[in-house]
């Protein structure tokens, strides 16, 4: 090289002119970011590794207690709507056999109620994620060049968080997989709320 040439290097010593030199070479790979988030989460479930499935049962039951605990513990600070809510979450939803629409439903609507509840293990899960990826990629840190690390962060999320729902309701079908009609006459929607 010249002395009379400039040569643009970034924090790490990379060079902008090296071959193969790109945005992101050097970050965490998506699957190793907020590994202790999801060890908590699995933690908080009674697993000491993840989908472990004989701690299924342990599981519910944690999820049960988490809920039943938090309920008790602090009654003034919950509303009628949010204590109810989460009376209908430490009930496990009931189904046998491959999962149908209804039995979908069911689950669809629990995982929905358990999301949005910071007491469930994965509400707590999905609150933290969120205030991490805000805090990593929106406002004053955002760039676009981190754009690609940022989707294949979310995917990272969705796969661990795909494995914590499998672990949960392992009969629900693989990514892709058929949903079968409720049999004639039955619906377990009505049986679940």
């Amino acid at each position: 090289m010249r002395s009379h040439e400039k040569v643009n290097e970034d924090r790490y010593g990379a060079q902008s002119g090296d071959v193969g030199f790109e945005l992101g070479r050097l970050a965490v790979s998506p699957e190793q970011k907020w590994k202790a988030v999801f060890s908590e989460c699995w933690s908080r479930l009674g697993c000491e590794a993840p989908g472990q499935p004989e701690e299924r049962v342990m599981a519910w039951e944690n999820i049960a207690v988490t809920l039943t605990t938090g309920r008790r513990d602090s009654p003034e600070l919950l509303s009628r709507s949010q204590s109810r809510v989460l009376e209908k979450l430490e009930v496990i939803p009931q189904h046998t056999g491959p999962v149908t629409a209804g039995g979908y439903d069911v689950i669809r609507r629990y995982l929905t109620k358990a999301c949005e509840t910071p007491l469930h293990p994965l509400g707590g899960l999905l609150e933290t994620l969120v205030t991490v990826y805000r805090i990593t990629y929106i406002g004053v840190g955002s760039n676009r060049r981190l754009l690609q690390q940022a989707v294949e962060e979310i995917r990272s999320y969705l796969r661990r968080i795909f494995q914590l729902v499998r672990f949960l309701f392992p009969d629900l079908p693989d990514e892709g997989g058929v949903i079968h009609p409720d049999p004639k006459g039955s619906s377990e929607t009505d049986q679940q709320g």
